[in-house]
């Protein structure tokens, strides 16, 4: 239980020392504001963010941001009008981890979609238009007034096994001829199957060699969030390819795009091939995507802005460039462009500077994050990651993020911004096909139970004995 009075002397202090104090951070802002001018004006930003890397003078830790495309820090575009028809994707998921009180070693991954189609009034289907798939029900008389008639709304449950069946956890420490004679499924550039389950038997043909037996590896919270990640953008690709041709669309999914993944994990490799696999056919969808994040705290931005600023001070000796660092210190990117931007505009583009997509191309560092080569500038791969941070209200800024080929064709970004806006409306400040989204993903507490009486009556039914953990069962009966 809670002792609310030690918590209040602690609160107290730290409001005593102006570090929770609400009004510091507009004079924070300003001088960021001040910050982003100077730097607009110089107009070398990205030079110095080289420079400052060259020199190895960028923290370990810090994942400065570069301007995307001779942006400026300060602008602030509004997004265009969008005509009707057009079209919305979005894709979502949740999870049951592996618990090892529970009687089984097995996992749950529950991915939902949503395709929502906007007519003109006058409009009326069309060949190639959204139709439902047999597993994909139109929603109920009473369903939301956001969402049109002909939405799609999907959700589908995949049950894993936590060990031994899994093929991200069998395939990687196999050796080569091993991995060959185990394959039983293959994704459509020849790599294994998510969903394959290869041979629990070490082939006859490595048995006499000096091969190292398989590995024996158990599924953890980080590789179930990989397969849910990478199964939400197998998802949101299914929907946009059932848009019509030539029609305006998005796809949306809820967090970023880029995979990022401890070194340390033994299928790291397969998680980061199978994520360019699913971004790759989302690329060839030929429409933008974005991964909404609504209330992010990074400080990409925010971290260049400071690696400049000292940049600067170095060659200037410039002590209120100091000054502003000390101000800088205190923002988040959402903080800094709530006090840059009006409601519905968006920022300049950035480039991000850390993911598996990039690290993969730049000698994978220990981190996962973004190495340097030796002039100073980071390997980009095709699916680098860029953002905008979009005002969707007072106090509330959004981070999008999107593959870097979604930034360059012309059009797409304002696309992205205004369709994007319109989703934000229609779910009273968070996109409505998110939202959908979430709701038909989500597994609730319970479900988790129904979940596990489930498997146990199954397992019973074929006569085996299922127990939990002492701990379980000791949570299940009452104290006294």
């Amino acid at each position: 239980m809670l002792d609310f009075a030690a918590l209040a002397a602690q609160m107290e202090k730290m409001l005593d020392e102006g570090r929770l104090r609400p009004d510091a951070l507009p004079l924070a802002v300003e001088a960021a504001r001040r910050a982003c001018a100077d730097c607009d004006a110089r107009g070398d930003f990205n030079h110095l963010l080289d420079r400052a890397a060259h020199e190895n003078r960028v923290p370990d830790g810090w994942h400065p941001a570069r301007l995307w495309n001779n942006s400026a820090l300060c602008e602030a575009r509004t997004a265009p009008d969008v005509a009707l028809p057009h079209f919305v994707a979005a894709a979502d998921g949740s999870q049951i981890y592996p618990d090892a009180h529970q009687i089984a070693d097995c996992y749950l991954l529950h991915i939902s979609g949503v395709a929502l189609r906007y007519e003109a009034p006058s409009d009326t289907p069309v060949n190639g238009a959204v139709s439902p798939p047999a597993n994909s029900p139109l929603p109920a008389d009473g369903a939301s007034a956001t969402l049109p008639d002909n939405a799609v709304l999907r959700a589908t449950p995949h049950f894993f096994q936590g060990a031994g069946d899994d093929a991200w956890l069998m395939q990687d420490k196999l050796p080569n001829a091993a991995k060959t004679a185990t394959k039983t499924g293959t994704t459509a550039d020849g790599a294994a199957s998510p969903d394959a389950a290869p041979s629990n038997a070490v082939p006859s043909n490595i048995a006499s060699s000096n091969a190292a037996p398989r590995a024996a590896f158990v599924a953890n919270r980080e590789l179930v969030d990989a397969r849910r990640h990478v199964a939400e953008l197998d998802e949101l690709a299914a929907l946009l390819e059932t848009a019509a041709p030539h029609t305006t669309a998005i796809g949306l999914c809820d967090g970023i795009f880029d995979l990022r993944v401890a070194a340390s994990q033994p299928w790291r490799e397969r998680a980061a091939a199978e994520n360019e696999r699913a971004l790759d056919a989302l690329r060839q969808c030929g429409h933008p995507i974005g991964g909404y994040i609504a209330a992010s705290r990074a400080t990409d931005v925010v971290t260049a802005l400071r690696v400049v600023l000292h940049e600067i001070a170095l060659a200037e000796r410039d002590k209120e460039t100091d000054d502003a660092d000390e101000a800088l210190a205190r923002l988040t990117d959402a903080r800094l462009f709530d006090g840059m931007l009006q409601t519905g505009q968006r920022s300049a583009t950035f480039e991000a500077t850390r993911g598996v997509s990039r690290a993969r191309d730049a000698g994978n560092s220990a981190d996962g994050a973004l190495g340097f080569n030796s002039s100073g500038r980071q390997a980009v791969s095709r699916h680098a990651t860029c953002f905008f941070y979009l005002k969707a209200g007072e106090g509330a800024v959004a981070r999008v993020e999107f593959p870097r080929w979604v930034a360059e064709p012309e059009g797409w970004l304002d696309r992205l911004h205004a369709l994007i806006l319109q989703q934000i409306e229609k779910g009273d400040g968070y996109p409505v096909a998110l939202m959908e989204a979430h709701e038909h993903a989500v597994v609730r507490p319970g479900e988790r139970e129904l979940f596990y009486q489930l498997l146990e009556e199954l397992m019973t039914g074929r006569g085996f004995q299922p127990r939990r953990s002492a701990k379980a069962m000791s949570k299940s009966r009452p104290l006294v």
